[in-house]
């Protein structure tokens, strides 16, 4: 978790000064706030674009997890395929 000391921010100043820091975030003075009570980190505040990116990128993760575990499923895979009516029977389901 890295940020500048500019993007610290106590709740109290938050409350105070929100019209102002929200239009920091939205002129992209700033990409983030971070949001501190009692002197400890207690949220984020970001900006819609830093939100977007964020969400690309977990979504870029996403996609790579589902890409290494459909590669392992091929990788131990036997081929071994099954009808509908075998499953049924497998399972001793009757329609």
């Amino acid at each position: 978790m890295s940020f500048a000391t500019n993007e610290l921010i106590s709740s109290t100043k938050l409350v105070r000064n929100f019209g102002s820091i929200l239009a920091k975030l939205k002129d992209n003075s700033f990409s983030k706030i971070w949001i501190l009570k009692n002197n400890e980190i207690e949220a984020v505040i970001l900006s819609r674009e830093e939100y977007e990116n964020y969400e690309k990128m977990l979504k870029y993760l996403e996609d790579l997890q589902d890409i290494k575990l459909a590669e392992k499923r091929l990788a131990s895979d036997d081929w071994t395929r099954y009808t509908h009516e075998e499953m049924l029977k497998m399972h001793n389901i009757s329609l």
